[in-house]
C-alpha cells in the first residue's frame, strides 16, 4: 500500500515537473515545438565490405579451430579436444603462446570425476593434489626443457 501511494506520488510529481517545462518551453515565443528526430551519424558503412573480418591471420586462425570444433559438434563426431585444436595454431606462431597452451593441456588433463557438486568435488583434496601433481609435472618438464636448450645452446 505504501509503495503504491509512493509510486503515484512520483507520477504525479512527474508530471507537474513536465507540464513546468512544456509551459517554459511554450512561452519562450515558439507556439510549436519541433521535436523531429535528428539523423545520426552510422557506423555501418566504417565496417567494411561484408564477407572481410577484421580478425588478424591468428585470430583468424584460432577462429577456424573453434568453427572446426563446433562442426564436428553438431555433425555428430567424436567431441575433439579444444586445447589441442588450440594448441596447434599456437604451433605456429610464438613460443611462449605455444608455452602457454602446453601448460593449458598439461593442466585440463586431471580427470575430475561426475558429481553432483562440481565445487565441492574440485575443491576436494584428492582433485587439488592432482591439480599440483599436473603443476609439479609441467614445471619439471618445463626446466628440463630449458636446462637441455640451454647447455646444447651454450656447445655452439
Amino acid at each position: 500500500m505504501a509503495e503504491e501511494y509512493h509510486r503515484e506520488s512520483m507520477l504525479v510529481e512527474w508530471e507537474q515537473v513536465k507540464q513546468r517545462i512544456l509551459h517554459t518551453l511554450l512561452a519562450s515565443g515558439e507556439d510549436a515545438l519541433d521535436f523531429t528526430q535528428e539523423s545520426e551519424p552510422s557506423y555501418i558503412s566504417d565496417v567494411g565490405p561484408p564477407g572481410r573480418s577484421s580478425l588478424d591471420n591468428i585470430e583468424m586462425a584460432y577462429a577456424r579451430q573453434i568453427y572446426i570444433y563446433n562442426e564436428k559438434i553438431v555433425n555428430g563426431h567424436l567431441q575433439p579436444n579444444l586445447v589441442d585444436l588450440c594448441a596447434s595454431v599456437a604451433e605456429l606462431d610464438d613460443k611462449s603462446i605455444s608455452d602457454m597452451w602446453t601448460m593449458v593441456k598439461q593442466m585440463t588433463d586431471v580427470l575430475l570425476t561426475p558429481a553432483t557438486d562440481a565445487l565441492k568435488n574440485r575443491s576436494s583434496v584428492e582433485v587439488r593434489m592432482e591439480f599440483v601433481r599436473q603443476a609439479l609435472a609441467y614445471l619439471e618438464q618445463s626446466y628440463k626443457n630449458y636446462t637441455l636448450v640451454t647447455v646444447f645452446g651454450n656447445l655452439h
